[in-house]
């Protein structure tokens, strides 16, 4: 006669788990370069808006091709020079 339990983990077991998720160094938040804090700061007084100029608001349009014209207000230009960075944005149109 034989008897067999399930309360203890086999040593092959074991190894597979720990091949599966490995230990490592836990992962750490860290505070963003100076430099894009300096940029938040100089656009911080700043309230960019972006209006669409044309075309008009609920039209239909038929064509494949469409003009589209932007207005942009209060959105200063400007280029870091450390990072190359400023400020700008993006439209997605679909």
């Amino acid at each position: 006669m034989a008897l067999a339990g399930c309360s203890e983990r086999s040593q092959s077991n074991r190894s597979a788990q720990e091949a599966i998720a490995p230990r490592g160094p836990k992962l750490t938040e860290v505070a963003p370069p100076s430099v894009l804090s300096e940029l938040t700061t100089e656009l911080a007084s700043h309230q960019p808006q972006l209006s669409i100029l044309s075309p008009e608001p609920e039209a239909i349009i038929a064509a494949t091709e469409v003009e589209v014209k932007l207005q942009v207000q209060d959105l200063p230009l400007f280029e870091n020079e450390e990072l190359h960075l400023g400020p700008c944005f993006r439209a997605d149109f679909r």
